[in-house]
């Protein structure tokens, strides 16, 4: 309940300065200090400042036959949304549903269409009831374990389950049985699909798999991350083994680069190191799984501090949580809708166990060979928001998530993200935009949005490769005061197309500034605290702080193609570079006023203009560059959030 408090008490003293604004009135963000102009996002407040028209309520122990009143609630938030469409139309005031406690398991996603929005300037917001901590969940628990006989292990027999990838025990996400260490090939083999159809091995470096086509091998290579399938594994003469994998999905890998019997960093070969996973030889470390989906046998090695007898456990079995959608083709979007204080939890994604997983970069995934838009398709959100306007999510928890949380895509504008925890997530916290959006009228692209004030720690946590936050296309976005650690890869990537389609003019006038961003790149290299591409004028990057960084690459990366940003007022604290431009196609671009303990950096760009670096000695920062540091991450308001990890 406190937390609850915290997060309307800091609300309620934001909105105070606002004396009787109306629910489009825009509360003012941090001054930017800048000559390029950059528009600001309508903020629709969360707290109402009249009371509402009308009030119902949601609880698990409810009815959906009751009138959804706080001692006779409603079951679903789906019967609540079909109530509420026959009275929004003549709306007075906001309406809100109150969404108590337990978890609310959702086979499909609750969908909200145009005929769901807040109408005449009001809200429809659905909140957590006061004190209450309601999860929408993808998940369900699993019981009747026993310990296996003579051994630690314990297991239980699934029944009427489908697919899943990932598992919680006491809201701690456990490891699918994996190899402690790397193995690498000796050679390829031919055979019936292509002359790369098996990798030879040493026998020592693999135990002897009971059902070789459960293995999967997990490659990251520079900036990709891949997981392919097994087909079979063999034993040979001469002491090693072949492991056969599954085509045309290995093949199609490895068309990404040149098929040849070499090392390529950047493509999956035989001699690029990789892990095995998913055997039950393999399962040798105390907080592993392992399902065997013919006996639909559940292992687990549990952890010290976990006790059988009395642990939640907790697999996902849906994928999306939540779908908003308008309907594009007659501009009926959908408005003015607010969650908050929701949890969205326990969604699964099982792409991986199909086909696997590769593509280019971030959450752009091969389907078959091209840069055809019938070849890619995207890793996919739990909450997905298309032909939307005036949208939030505030106060919200994205948690033990096994794609990408949330996801702003077509035609999405006036949406504020804003106060949120994002953890625990296989892929991406967020992903903005999308790649089609090259050539796209400006009316579908995602623009004039604000993204604040969120914690995102602990996401990449199965996909590797995937930047904590990725926008596409995008324009008039703001990126700030959020906090980002603990990820496998980039901090903020935005941008994309390289140095192709310079005749895009979709990215423009985004902001990325005042955001703390540490302990990254600690999987993937060949990335940045904060990652650019192609040209976006009248962007700024501006006021962050970078920290910690690992691999080879550098705090600030232009990548080929940017242009037409500005990069002002930035720290980099202990990374290997402070500043990375590879290429002449990267030009136009203004560095100024940077702050970093780093000395090394690299500049092969054009038109390049580089002022005033300030390098520290340590720690022993100015009081410029202290100050900067001081500004960066969670505003005061926010601070809540911290609260929340340490639970």
């Amino acid at each position: 309940m406190k937390k609850t408090l915290l997060f309307f008490v800091a609300l309620s003293l934001m909105l105070a300065s606002c004396d009787s604004a109306s629910s489009q009135d825009p509360v003012p963000t941090a001054d930017v200090n800048t000559s390029v102009p950059i528009t600001t996002p309508t903020i629709v407040p969360t707290v109402t400042p009249v009371p509402p028209q009308y009030e119902f309520h949601v609880a698990v122990d409810g009815s959906d036959t009751n009138p959804g009143t706080v001692n006779r609630p409603f079951a679903t938030l789906e019967h609540a949304r079909d109530v509420i469409r026959t009275m929004n139309l003549n709306m007075q005031e906001s309406i809100v549903v109150h969404i108590h406690g337990g978890a609310y398991f959702v086979s499909e996603p609750i969908e909200f269409t145009d005929a769901d929005s807040g109408q005449n300037g009001f809200d429809i917001i659905y909140r957590a009831a006061e004190g209450e901590t309601p999860v929408i969940s993808g998940g369900i628990n699993v019981s009747g374990w026993e310990q296996v006989p003579d051994s630690q292990m314990w297991k239980t027999v699934l029944q009427n389950v489908g697919a899943f990838r990932q598992l919680y025990v006491n809201g701690v996400r456990a490891q699918r049985a994996v190899s402690q260490k790397t193995v690498t090939g000796i050679r390829w083999v031919a055979g019936d699909a292509s002359k790369h159809d098996g990798i030879v091995i040493s026998s020592t470096k693999m135990p002897d798999p009971s059902r070789p086509r459960d293995l999967e091998l997990h490659w990251i290579l520079d900036w990709m991350d891949m997981r392919l399938l097994v087909k079979d594994v063999e034993k040979n003469s001469d002491g090693t083994k072949t492991i056969w994998m599954q085509q045309p999905w290995y093949s199609y890998a490895l068309s990404m680069g040149e098929e040849m019997d070499n090392n390529h960093d950047w493509m999956p070969a035989y001699d690029n190191p990789f892990y095995l996973e998913n055997a039950i030889e393999l399962l040798d470390e105390h907080g592993e799984w392992y399902y065997n989906a013919d006996t639909h046998e559940l292992f687990y090695l549990p952890r010290d501090v976990e006790d059988m007898k009395t642990a939640t456990i907790v697999i996902p079995q849906t994928q999306m949580l939540l779908k908003i959608k308008g309907d594009g083709f007659d501009e009926r979007e959908v408005h003015n809708l607010a969650f908050e204080s929701l949890s969205f939890q326990y969604a699964g994604w099982t792409r991986a166990n199909e086909r696997g997983t590769f593509g280019h970069q971030a959450q752009d995934l091969m389907v078959t060979p091209g840069w055809c838009d019938e070849c890619r398709e995207m890793t996919p959100a739990h909450v997905q928001v298309n032909y939307a306007r005036n949208i939030r999510f505030e106060g919200c928890r994205f948690e033990h998530l096994g794609a990408v949380g949330l996801h702003l895509n077509t035609d999405v504008h006036d949406v504020t993200v804003q106060g949120n925890l994002f953890r625990d997530i296989s892929d991406g916290a967020m992903v903005f935009g999308h790649w089609e959006h090259v050539y796209a009228m400006q009316s579908k692209v995602t623009r004039n949005n604000l993204i604040a004030n969120n914690l995102i720690t602990d996401v990449g946590v199965e996909y590797w490769g995937a930047p904590s936050i990725t926008a596409y296309y995008t324009n008039h976005v703001q990126i700030v005061h959020n906090e980002i650690s603990n990820a496998p890869y980039t901090g903020i990537s935005i941008g994309w197309g390289w140095s192709s389609w310079t005749d895009s003019k979709t990215a423009h006038d985004n902001l990325v500034a005042y955001n703390l961003i540490t302990d990254i790149t600690q999987r993937a290299r060949d990335g940045g605290g904060i990652y650019t591409l192609s040209h976006q004028p009248n962007t700024v990057i501006e006021g962050n702080v970078i920290r910690r960084m690992k691999g080879d690459y550098a705090c600030l990366y232009a990548d080929e193609g940017s242009a037409f940003f500005t990069f002002q007022n930035n720290v980099c604290d202990t990374a290997p570079a402070w500043l990375q431009l590879w290429t002449d196609t990267i030009h136009d671009i203004s560095i100024l006023n940077t702050y970093t303990n780093v000395q090394r950096m690299k500049n092969h760009g054009a038109n390049i203009q580089i002022e005033n670096t300030v390098y520290i000695n340590g720690q022993e920062w100015t009081p410029e560059a202290q100050a900067i540091i001081d500004n960066a991450g969670l505003e005061p308001l926010y601070t809540y959030l911290h609260e929340w990890i340490d639970e």
